[in-house]
């Protein structure tokens, strides 16, 4: 458990290679943990990887689908899908992570991406209401500041089509 967890300090640090090896550790200690696989996954994702970082974040969901990390990584999934230009798989995704009460509010941005890259405007814009209910101060700017993904492709498959849902800019 604490492998697991140091590594999402080192990811939220931006140190991916380093939580990739603490996650790794984890796994081998205890391979039933849904945990390991999470933060596995989201460093996996956060540096471009995002085909293996999936697979691990479904592992992560299977093995524990009650744990209270199953809404993050439902959304994560959704995020992954959408770096890797999936964006039916990340309605899909983050859909589900939205209907789990402990999911993020980057489900509803990945939603609003998504829909904004399938030139969906009604429901990028029904999503993007409820990303602002969610999370008021929500603007692009926040979005290219915080977005937890810096792989460059990824972040333009949530960041360049959020003023087509017309989002605030600051």
């Amino acid at each position: 458990w604490a492998h697991a967890h140091l590594s999402g300090l080192y990811y939220v640090n931006r140190q991916p290679d380093e939580a990739i090896r603490l996650s790794e550790t984890a796994i081998k200690l205890n391979p039933n943990s849904p945990h390991g696989y999470h933060f596995l996954g989201i460093s996996q994702i956060s540096c471009g990887k995002a085909s293996e970082g999936l697979h691990n974040l479904e592992l992560s969901a299977q093995i524990s689908p009650q744990d209270p990390y199953t809404g993050p990584t439902l959304a994560w999934i959704a995020i992954g899908n959408l770096g890797l230009g999936n964006f039916q798989e990340t309605v899909q995704w983050a859909q589900k992570a939205l209907d789990n009460p402990h999911t993020q509010f980057w489900a509803n941005a990945a939603l609003v991406s998504a829909y904004g890259n399938l030139e969906s405007k009604p429901e990028a814009i029904r999503a993007r209401d409820n990303l602002i209910r969610r999370k008021p101060d929500f603007t692009i700017a926040f979005a290219n500041n915080f977005f937890p993904v810096r792989h460059p492709d990824y972040h333009t498959n949530l960041i360049d089509v959020l003023p087509k849902a017309r989002l605030p800019e600051d």
